[in-house]
């Protein structure tokens, strides 16, 4: 019987005419070397793209869906579903990136359609599931990847290896059972559970660890690299270097292989340690770079010498 695949397109599409001939070079046409291939895509229907983290202002977006051979397309409005994602729970934790949660809502946005994607997938029924941005511009080969996961047993998420930051790269993926699909795609139900538990803003990277690491899924990482395509075209450089240390670790902890409960502390609390790093870095960061905050600081400081 010949296998089966999903890749589900997520998000928004940014700039396709740029990105697209890198995805069917890379990861379409390998995929139907090896087995039947279906196409689902869910995304928003922004006419227009503000993200001043990005550096994108105001760009009309070309849609050019049409490029994409799909089997079944939705679309939904943006912002709308908002409404119903329990905003002010999430707020309350605090904005990690100190830009009025609007990343926030764009992580929301992307694990909203994220979940949309793979739930018109699932009547296909297919071996494995690759989960792709449209808007990055992919530059290795997943022939081999797919090969091998098609042979794979277990329940597994493949993840690139680079820039994990605080968790896992949420970037793409490959899943190579349904219920590894289903965690690695559902995640935006996790939300809550993960706030309740660290009393902590959400990164996507480390929502990302925290559902897989509370399920019985196994993580793989893979060196496959892809470049963000801004609208523009224009393409954003990338750090493809990966601390090898680290993901052993991180992978220990998922996949947690028998070991003995005290390494496996032990291991988590190098992770919490290193974020709480992460932390004062971000801080100092912010700190350095406010200009108000500095010089409020200078007037705090010459207030403190003339009273001393």
């Amino acid at each position: 019987m010949q296998k089966k695949i999903s890749i589900c397109f997520y998000g928004i599409t940014r700039n396709l005419k740029k990105t697209y001939p890198s995805i069917e070079e890379n990861i379409i046409n390998p995929a139907k070397k090896h087995a039947e291939v279906k196409i689902f895509c869910h995304f928003f229907n922004n006419e227009y793209v503000n993200n001043k983290r990005s550096g994108e202002i105001n760009l009309k977006i070309e849609k050019n869906w049409e490029l994409i051979d799909c089997e079944k397309l939705i679309t939904d409005p943006p912002n709308l579903f908002l409404k119903e994602a329990n905003l002010e729970n999430i707020y309350k934790y605090g904005d990690p990136h100190l830009d009025n949660f609007k990343t926030t809502e764009n992580l929301i946005h992307q694990l909203f359609s994220l979940k949309k994607a793979y739930q018109i997938s699932e009547k296909f029924d297919s071996d494995i599931t690759l989960f792709i941005r449209p808007d990055l511009l992919y530059i290795d080969s997943f022939e081999e990847l797919i090969r091998k996961n098609l042979s794979r047993k277990g329940d597994i998420v493949s993840l690139p290896s680079w820039q994990s930051f605080r968790g896992l790269n949420d970037r793409f993926s490959i899943c190579n059972s349904h219920y590894s699909a289903k965690i690695y795609s559902y995640r935006i139900d996790q939300i809550n559970n993960y706030l309740k538990k660290f009393q902590s803003p959400v990164h996507g990277e480390e929502l990302l660890f925290y559902a897989l690491e509370n399920s019985k899924t196994k993580i793989l990482f893979i060196k496959n690299r892809a470049f963000r395509v801004r609208v523009s075209g224009y393409i954003k450089e990338e750090s493809f270097e990966y601390q090898k240390n680290l993901l052993r670790i991180k992978k220990l902890v998922i996949n947690k292989n028998n070991e003995l409960n005290f390494v496996l502390l032990f291991c988590k609390l190098i992770l919490f340690s290193y974020k709480k790093y992460l932390n004062f870095i971000k801080i100092k960061i912010y700190f350095r770079n406010n200009i108000f905050l500095e010089k409020y600081i200078k007037i705090i400081k010459i207030k403190l010498k003339k009273f001393f």
